[in-house]
């Protein structure tokens, strides 16, 4: 740390000074504001570093520091009104404090505010559990999200994530020891206040920023229409000079303890670390030599070991009895081989050789090789057999092992081959001559055991049927029908078969019995002994049973496929039923693995988009993949390739060109699957949201416009200015931001009512962006304040000018009805760079020198600089 040590002579005098200072700072304060009602300040109690209580029960922070300093420049006492957020904000509004000490202007707040100029930025973030990363902000459907009751954190979530579940705390501590209590992962703070108390009550790394969610500035709130209040404040405000706001600011952002050391302590530091240092350094070097001659030493044995170790492998490889090579790993080339290797298969097995002769046409090549070797590298050893060639010509059989080893670093794929031709030979003598005694035992079988041992045993119905009797039937065809075989042998045919199915079936029985034609397998309907009916699928050819013609068939109990048929029937039914009906397109979509695509079904409402058949986008979706935006279309296979990978569901939103040959939004949601053959198929819709994202624009206009005039509110004005900001910035060019305020307003609303206040704030409005160009901006930002951005100046002249068309323009009567009323403007202007280099200076500067035009009268024009000199 850092130390100053002050003479005793000068710190006495200085401290006498300091102490003269105070005294007299504060007697002036007492005389000034001796008889002044005190400025009642509302501020949240639990805002740390902005705003809180300290352990003695005073009113301690940023904004209390800033407020004190604006108070003496003031000339009124300060009087702090601390609760929780809502309550402060309550406050306000009940009159129990003349203003709130700094809060973010919504829409919302508004209603019942008016707000001073900026007085610090603040940047919010959501927080979240470090277990719970990583997150995206749109999975915070349902998740459990902490705020402030009352905030502006929760404004802003309710409109920009209304699917979170936002849970209120009455202040930022209670919601922090929340969080870190477990009952939520998710939480919104200004980010120094986020860190501030989970260093408090906890530690910082048990949650971390996610994202910053905007930036905005603090600013006073107070009832609306105290005019008196918001100029002084924002005369306040403007005289603050940016080094005092600083000092107040890293007082808490930053603190830092200063003490003073004696004189000797530094010198006798330095000496004590150059001894410490040179007694560690000549310890230090004595252990390295001694390190190092071990090592050494060490080294020597080691490499002695490992030589003799290589020289014991390099021995034992050269004479295994099986073939040994190390191959590369991508080409298959032999890198080494052993002795046994080259005499199997010669010099095609030699360093450097890809030996695609060693093996054979049949059953397998080189190719095959290589794919074994692809096993290795993706699966890991393989273990097979197969067919080789060796040097003198025969064919053999090796049992081959593949596996993969890191050999100097570098990764290699060593092969082991043994020679199993003899054992081969063996199992095929062993396996002929066990077909051969296979087929001695069947011959010795009769026919008819053979039959009945399969006849028996069989799932599905056999049977023997002369004329219309059945002779032959085994327990399968009993099971089916539910009769005993005697009763199915004693009754005729035409008893077991459905009335729909009998006449059909004699004829085809008495064709195949007269030698005729007729097909080999159908299908048919049969009674149980239940009196069921049941599907079954019959196969009969023609043959000889006792010396007389007869038939055999088989019959399959087919009444649950037949079902599952008749059911896939009336759910495609009623599929494409639902399909119709929809105000959608329903869709099977499939991508291949490579990288083909189609439809294997899309509902027939597809029409309405394309002029294509379901038909043609089953073979190729490419008809309707062609009709996307171009700007859309790679954000679309981008999001679907996320889902396959990740098979999540998928949603997109983009631009369809219809029939028509106009864009239309549309929205396609779906689930992948993943197929056995790397295909991924998703199941979803398509739904037309122009009519949607119309109204989605009308409002997000309507949110960054003024309703009265049209012009850009507030928020669009400040994006607005960032954007030229940093344009300026890039291009080092200049620009103005003017100020306008007009004067004469009050009276009119006040005397004539709002209605004819409106129409007059309609034609200022029209008034001033008939002056000015299309590149600049006007917006509105007040009840009858505007803000005008000039852009690419190239000195204050052209500022200068464009203000006096938008002076000379508002001083000219407006007429509403048939009454002309009189009005002006007073106007300020700030230059960029010169008047300042961030948006809040130049604002604040243009007000200053729009109040000076005030001063000197109204209907007048006043720079920046114009206006300290004025002053």
């Amino acid at each position: 740390m850092l130390t100053f040590r002050i003479p005793l002579k000068p710190a006495a005098f200085l401290i006498l000074w300091l102490f003269f200072c105070l005294w007299a700072e504060r007697l002036h304060g007492a005389e000034s504001l001796s008889g002044t009602e005190p400025l009642i300040v509302a501020q949240d109690y639990a805002w740390p570093p902005f705003a809180f209580l300290d352990e003695r029960g005073q009113p301690q922070g940023v904004l209390v520091d800033l407020w004190q300093a604006m108070g003496r420049q003031m000339g009124r006492d300060v009087v702090f009104f601390l609760t929780d957020w809502k309550g402060s904000i309550e406050a306000v509004r009940e009159g129990k404090a003349h203003v709130h000490g700094g809060l973010i202007a919504s829409p919302e707040r508004s209603e019942f505010f008016d707000f001073s100029a900026d007085i610090l930025p603040v940047q919010a973030f959501i927080f979240v559990a470090s277990a719970g990363m990583p997150l995206d902000l749109s999975e915070l459907r349902g998740r459990k999200v902490g705020v402030t009751e009352g905030s502006y954190e929760q404004e802003f979530m309710e409109k920009e994530y209304p699917d979170a579940l936002l849970i209120p705390f009455s202040n930022n501590e209670r919601m922090i020891q929340a969080a870190l209590a477990g009952k939520m992962d998710l939480f919104v703070a200004d980010y120094p206040v986020g860190l501030y108390l989970l260093d408090r009550h906890g530690s910082p790394g048990v949650f971390h920023p996610l994202k910053m969610l905007y930036s905005r500035n603090l600013a006073a709130g107070f009832p609306r229409g105290n005019e008196a209040l918001q100029e002084a404040l924002d005369v306040c405000l403007a005289t603050l000079s940016k080094e005092e706001i600083r000092r107040l600011t890293q007082r808490w952002m930053r603190s830092e303890k200063v003490e003073v050391l004696p004189f000797w302590f530094w010198p006798g530091l330095g000496f004590g670390i150059f001894f410490l240092v040179s007694s560690i350094l000549a310890v230090y070097s004595l252990a390295l030599r001694r390190q190092r001659r071990w090592l050494l030493g060490e080294v020597e044995r080691k490499n002695a070991a490992l030589r003799q170790s290589e020289a014991e492998f390099r021995l034992l490889f050269e004479n295994a009895a099986t073939a040994l090579m190390v191959h590369d790993r991508e080409t298959c080339a032999v890198i080494h081989a052993n002795r046994r290797a080259v005499e199997r298969h010669g010099p095609v097995a030699a360093p450097g050789g890809v030996h695609t002769q060693m093996w054979t046409e049949s059953p397998y090549t080189f190719e095959d090789a290589q794919r074994w070797f692809a096993r290795v590298r993706e699966e890991g050893p393989q273990r097979f057999e197969w067919k080789s060639r060796t040097v003198a010509g025969p064919e053999c059989w090796e049992d081959v092992h593949l596996h993969e080893v890191r050999l100097s670093g570098v990764l290699r794929i060593v092969s082991t081959a043994v020679d199993i031709t003899e054992r081969k030979k063996i199992e095929k003598d062993f396996q002929d001559a066990k077909r051969a005694l296979e087929a001695a035992n069947l011959a010795l079988q009769e026919s008819e055991v053979r039959f009945r041992s399969l006849a028996d045993n069989t799932a599905a119905g056999i049977y023997v049927l002369q004329g219309r009797r059945f002779k032959v039937v085994n327990p399968a065809m009993s099971q089916i029908l539910g009769y005993e075989e005697q009763e199915l042998l004693s009754r005729d045919l035409s008893f077991f078969v459905h009335p729909d199915d009998r006449a059909l079936v004699l004829s085809r029985a008495r064709d195949r019995q007269a030698g005729l034609g007729v097909p080999p397998r159908y299908e048919m309907k049969v009674l149980t002994r239940d009196g069921l009916a049941r599907w079954v699928e019959v196969s009969a050819v023609s043959l000889r049973y006792q010396g007389r013609p007869a038939i055999f068939g088989t019959f399959f109990d087919i009444t649950e496929r037949k079902e599952a048929e008749r059911l896939r029937e009336e759910s495609m039914a009623l599929l494409r039923k639902v399909s119709v009906n929809i105000p959608g397109v329903i869709y099977q979509f499939r991508m291949r693995a490579d990288g083909r695509s189609c439809f294997p079904y899309i509902s027939s409402r597809i029409r309405e988009i394309l002029p294509v058949s379901p038909q043609d986008l089953a073979k190729d979706a490419g008809p309707l993949l062609s009709r996307i935006h171009a700007d859309d279309l790679s954000s679309v296979y981008s999001s679907m390739r996320v889902s396959a990978h990740r098979l999540l569901p998928w949603r997109a939103q983009f631009r369809v060109r219809y029939t028509s040959g106009a864009y239309r939004w549309c929205e396609g949601q779906s689930t992948p699957e993943k197929e056995k053959d790397g295909s991924v198929v998703w199941y979803g819709y398509l739904v037309d949201i122009q009519d949607w994202k119309d109204a989605q624009d009308r409002m997000t206009h309507m949110a960054l416009h003024d309703t009265l005039t049209g012009l850009p509110n507030r928020i669009l004005f400040e994006d607005r200015a960032g954007q030229i900001l940093v344009e300026a910035q890039r291009e080092q060019r200049a620009f103005a931001l003017v100020f306008i305020d007009l004067d004469h307003f009050k009276p009119i609303n006040d005397t004539l009512g709002h209605g004819i206040g409106d129409q007059v704030l309609k034609e200022a409005a029209v008034r001033i962006r008939e002056h000015i160009r299309a590149s600049d901006t006007a917006a509105r930002i007040g009840g009858d304040e505007f803000v005008v951005l000039l852009r690419g100046l190239h000195d204050r002249g052209d500022a200068e000018k464009v203000a006096e068309k938008i002076r000379r323009a508002l001083k000219n009567p407006i007429v509403v009805g048939e009454r002309p009323l009189q009005i002006s403007a007073s106007i300020g202007i700030a230059l960029y760079p010169e008047h300042g280099q961030d948006l809040i200076t130049l604002t604040t500067h243009a007000d200053r020198a729009m109040y000076s035009s005030k001063k000197r009268g109204r209907d007048a024009i006043s720079f920046y600089a114009e206006a300290l000199t004025a002053k």
